[in-house]
């Protein structure tokens, strides 16, 4: 008569093993309400943001991804600066109730994601940012016309939009804002009519 064979249950892992790095995609399917918290920020707050470039960069691609709630990580890879940089932001805003900190799942309660407490709120600073910026671009500008193109060519252009976080996008954004000291110039070509061209510097 055979031996009998002892049968060895199978070891079943229930806990996921932590590999150093964060799930950044495990939230993209989350629904919910964002950015519609009442909140308490008074002026002289929003302004003290809006002269902060590296604030107004974590809340322009908050703003810009307003859908869903990111870990610091994927803020940091996003925004392209330093961690400890991201992180001292990060602290700021919560602190001044502009973003929410959150913790998305109770069986892991380091891991933490940041979403922005009232949409209004972060377009008003974002916009103030962009006013200001925008006079310091302003006089960059020739009296003259200069196209957009060579603006992308422009060292000086390009050294302000790296001083105070922008793409180039955006700095074209701030120039457009700023109806006081900049003329749009658009095309009047027939397929290209009402295109944005280059800038014109007003008189003053």
């Amino acid at each position: 008569m055979s031996e009998p064979i002892e049968v060895v249950p199978e070891k079943i892992e229930y806990l996921l093993q932590d590999s150093g790095e964060e799930l950044e995609d495990w939230m993209d399917e989350e629904v919910g309400e964002y950015g519609v918290k009442e909140v308490n920020i008074d002026r002289a707050t929003m302004k003290a943001i809006a002269r902060r470039s590296t604030q107004v960069k974590v809340l322009r691609f908050l703003l810009k991804h307003s859908s869903r709630d990111f870990s610091r990580k994927e803020i940091k890879n996003a925004v392209e600066m330093p961690e400890s940089t991201v992180h001292r932001a990060l602290v700021r805003l919560v602190g001044a109730e502009v973003l929410e900190r959150i913790v998305p799942s109770e069986i892991d309660r380091r891991f933490k994601c940041y979403r922005i407490a009232n949409l209004k709120v972060v377009e008003s600073i974002v916009k103030l940012h962009d006013s200001f910026v925008s006079f310091r671009i302003a006089r960059l500008l020739p009296y003259g016309f200069v196209s957009v193109e060579s603006l992308k060519k422009n060292k000086e252009f390009l050294a302000l939009c790296r001083k105070f976080r922008l793409e180039f996008t955006d700095a074209i954004e701030c120039l457009k804002l700023n109806t006081r000291k900049v003329e749009s110039v658009l095309s009047d070509g027939y397929t290209t009519k009402g295109q944005l061209t280059g800038f014109r510097r007003k008189e003053q």
